[in-house]
């Protein structure tokens, strides 16, 4: 993901297509959020996130072959299986309460503001998808989105005369810290803020 010599190529040759790809943080996150709707149809969902991904592709990649272009995109890209179904112990949207000021803290980057410059004009400096993910695996543990991710993450011990108090403890910090999105209907879940303006995006080229 990362080289010091090799420089960064936003583009997938696909069938001889040479297609620019847009991977901004927030259009990366947007996609992953419509993929996770379980009540939008797949043809929609592929072509919802290929308009942010890569937005030229509509021109150019029959109906047919957008499905198989997606998942290469996210595999070479992204590096998130589409089809991966394993829970996580994070989830972007709704930890973003934590992850927003842990950003702020820690690296002094305001994510709602790079948001909304890329927003005004996908070619300002805003962070790239591969950028976030080093930023955020970077988080010190002692910001509170990997103090929670590491409750969640524990594991509980078999109970001795000893840790009766220390289990009870983390598993009301489990429960506390439980993510809600696996549990609630994908339409009861509403997304940070920040990522209104795509789905209004998303809302106005389906109209079209």
């Amino acid at each position: 993901m990362y080289s010091f010599i090799s420089k960064r190529n936003d583009f997938i040759y696909y069938k001889k297509h040479k297609i620019p790809l847009r991977l901004g943080f927030d259009r990366v996150l947007a996609c992953l959020e419509i993929y996770g709707n379980r009540l939008l149809p797949e043809n929609e969902k592929t072509s919802a996130c290929l308009s942010f991904l890569a937005p030229c592709a509509d021109r150019i990649i029959i109906p047919e072959d957008k499905t198989e272009l997606l998942a290469l995109i996210f595999k070479r890209f992204i590096r998130i299986d589409l089809n991966n179904d394993t829970e996580n112990s994070f989830d972007f949207f709704e930890d973003y309460k934590y992850i927003f000021p842990a950003f702020l803290s820690e690296y002094n980057i305001n994510l709602e503001l790079m948001r909304k410059r890329g927003r005004k004009n996908f070619r300002n400096n805003i962070l790239h998808w591969y950028d976030f993910i080093a930023l955020f695996n970077g988080l010190s543990k002692n910001t509170r989105i990997m103090e929670i991710i590491s409750v969640r993450e524990a594991v509980i011990p078999e109970q001795n005369s000893y840790n009766s108090d220390y289990i009870s403890e983390l598993r009301k910090l489990k429960k506390f810290y439980e993510l809600k999105c696996c549990k609630k209907c994908p339409l009861e879940i509403s997304a940070s803020d920040i990522f209104k303006s795509f789905a209004d995006e998303l809302r106005i080229k389906a109209r079209k």
